[in-house]
């Protein structure tokens, strides 16, 4: 469905910014801070745990070590990865 709305620029510049960073498109975050405006649960994971995923990969950690450190499992956190376009990492054994 299509809704046009008059909303100020520096919003739209702050959600266009948000889901740049996050790897996700404008409409998946407007859409994601709707939700609690209407009574609706964010199906959407938090921001901060995709920069935090974000950060773990490119630091090379692999999918396992991030699912155990973040309390996510293993497929979760391969399908955020995909989420923010990023290939795995393999894991270093030391």
């Amino acid at each position: 469905m299509m809704v046009t709305v008059e909303v100020d620029d520096n919003i739209v510049y702050a959600l266009r910014e948000r889901a740049m960073h996050a790897g996700l498109t404008f409409e998946e975050v407007v859409a994601d801070q709707l939700r609690p405006v209407l009574g609706a649960r964010s199906q959407l994971p938090r921001l901060n745990i995709l920069n935090e995923i974000r950060i773990r990969v490119e630091r090379g950690e692999c999918d396992a070590d991030i699912g155990m450190a973040l309390g996510y499992t293993v497929a979760r956190v391969g399908d955020l990865r995909r989420k923010l376009h990023m290939k795995p990492n393999r894991r270093k054994w030391v």
